[in-house]
């Protein structure tokens, strides 16, 4: 779950930067290895880096946080 902070735009301009963000989950994801994951902070590392790589691409809302309500690593 991604929560951003309080802003105005269109629900049509945000439907176009869902694939953007759901590519970059996925990239950051995948660069991610199972023992990455499964370390003290693995999780907080992960959020980290999606953070840092969501903030590189331009998008209409700030980003206030991110939450996972599931994860599963195999």
């Amino acid at each position: 779950v991604v929560k951003f902070i309080e802003g105005k735009i269109k629900k049509s301009d945000f439907e176009k930067i869902i694939p953007k963000i759901r590519e970059i989950f996925f990239d950051v994801i995948n660069q991610k290895s199972a023992e990455d994951l499964l370390e003290k902070d693995g999780i907080s590392k992960l959020k980290v880096d999606l953070l840092r790589e969501l903030n590189e691409i331009v998008l209409p809302l700030e980003i206030e946080k991110i939450y996972f309500l599931s994860l599963v690593v195999s």
